[in-house]
């Protein structure tokens, strides 16, 4: 996210905002597509104007982007909710300047305000050169994502909006947050989000030493204990 960020945003450029904000609120929130983005299938799961709210740090409406410390968004139907039962998740600042959902949310909001967005409307959009309304699109999510793996080096073909989702999930659980955490917040009914978790090589190469550390610490203690019980 960060790399294509450095290579790709032109400061004056909506368009590659509402890009960069869209794919960062799929990231943190683990979006599925239909729910930021226009699809083939041209569902309506997609989040509205409405349905996003920005709070202070006493959990009061926000005035402006230095007052915001969290966003909240309302799904109003998914996928997963056929029953349309709706429901919300929050989220607060990440401490990064720009691979924050706050300050992207908070972006695509003035965004939408400039084009003068109705509440109806679809949040994650920017304006065409001709200033028509376009929504953020599974294509051009795609293809943004597809360009920061290459950047990366990486197999691009094994990459598309999906990444998002499941690279979310990955972090999530990585960082330390419990099995539930993750099915409850990325609102999976089952256990499947674990097939969507990847391990990359780093860490990978780190499992084996993290095991030992774990084994040694609990031999040393218990032979320290058998150790003082003897004297």
């Amino acid at each position: 996210l960060r790399s294509f960020y450095r290579s790709t945003i032109r400061d004056t450029n909506q368009r590659d905002h509402a890009i960069w904000g869209s794919m960062v609120l799929a990231f943190f929130f683990c979006l599925r597509a239909s729910e930021y983005a226009s699809t083939p299938a041209k569902t309506k799961h997609y989040i509205r104007v409405q349905d996003v709210s920005f709070t202070d740090r006493h959990g009061r409406p926000a005035a402006n982007r230095e007052e915001a410390q969290a966003v909240h968004l309302f799904f109003r139907s998914s996928k997963a909710d056929q029953a349309n039962r709706g429901c919300s998740r929050s989220l607060y600042r990440s401490g990064h300047k720009s691979c924050c959902p706050v300050l992207a949310a908070w972006s695509l909001r003035i965004i939408g305000e400039q084009m003068g967005s109705e509440a109806k409307d679809p949040f994650c959009s920017y304006p065409d050169t001709r200033g028509t309304r376009r929504q953020v699109s599974v294509a051009i999510i795609s293809a943004a994502v597809k360009k920061a793996a290459t950047a990366h080096g990486l197999p691009c073909a094994k990459f598309s909006s999906h990444s998002l989702r499941s690279g979310g999930a990955t972090e999530m659980f990585l960082g330390g947050c419990s099995d539930t955490t993750v099915q409850l917040f990325g609102r999976w009914e089952s256990d499947a989000y674990k097939a969507y978790i990847r391990i990359d090589r780093d860490r990978n190469i780190q499992i084996s030493s993290r095991m030992m550390s774990l084994f040694n610490k609990v031999y040393h203690t218990q032979s320290h204990n058998h150790q003082f019980m003897l004297a």
